[in-house]
């Protein structure tokens, strides 16, 4: 490069106007590449690696819920999105759906769910090879009548998010080592939960 920018602008006689035109080229991809790095972006692959889990998630399932009901992960993909948005990307150590769907179903049949919206029923779901998880494939998830869509989505966000669920969530996961701690608050300000909730701490280990 410096060479190219020698015969380029600075060898007077020698200087050559397709070295000029070579150098600008290579000035130009030197460029964009820096801003392609900065923002995780790779050309060569439209998804960017720290998307990768989460895109062979969503490719997977795609169309895998039956028809007239919604699937958990589906239903709080704009979560997975926020959070990845700002730096925080899940993979087999982070879950966030399968905590959604336990204390979902559990207030599913707190207010008689069935009785107020339909059954809800099974279907398979399987996770991605590069998932821990893939192991246990299919795994048999709960489909919810598309009716309950939603009172899910308003029992998402004010019970879930802002009720403190995910806060118990994300700190159980900094106590098993699963996620580190500040992975866990950088999640919690990016959902703008960290005014209202204490700082999640790592565990110090006792000598």
């Amino acid at each position: 490069m410096a060479i190219l920018e020698y015969y380029a602008f600075e060898a007077g006689a020698h200087s050559t106007d397709d070295a000029k035109h070579n150098y600008r080229i290579l000035a130009r991809k030197s460029f964009r590449d820096f801003i392609y790095q900065s923002c995780g972006y790779d050309p060569a692959n439209a998804v960017p690696s720290l998307w990768q889990p989460f895109h062979d998630r969503a490719s997977l399932l795609h169309n895998t819920v039956p028809e007239g009901y919604f699937g958990i992960f589906h239903a709080i993909h704009d979560l997975f999105i926020t959070l990845g948005q700002n730096g925080i990307h899940t993979d087999q150590s982070f879950v966030p759906d399968i905590s959604v769907g336990m204390a979902w179903s559990k207030h599913w049949l707190s207010i008689s769910g069935d009785e107020l919206y339909g059954a809800r029923i099974k279907y398979d779901h399987d996770y991605p090879s590069c998932y821990a998880q893939a192991k246990s494939n299919p795994q048999e998830p709960w489909a919810y009548p598309e009716m309950a869509l939603g009172a899910f989505k308003k029992w998402f966000r004010e019970d879930y998010i802002r009720g403190g669920k995910l806060t118990g969530y994300l700190s159980l996961q900094v106590k098993k080592k699963d996620l580190p701690a500040p992975f866990a608050n950088a999640a919690l300000t990016a959902l703008g939960l960290s005014a209202n909730a204490p700082q999640i701490e790592q565990r110090k280990r006792i000598a």
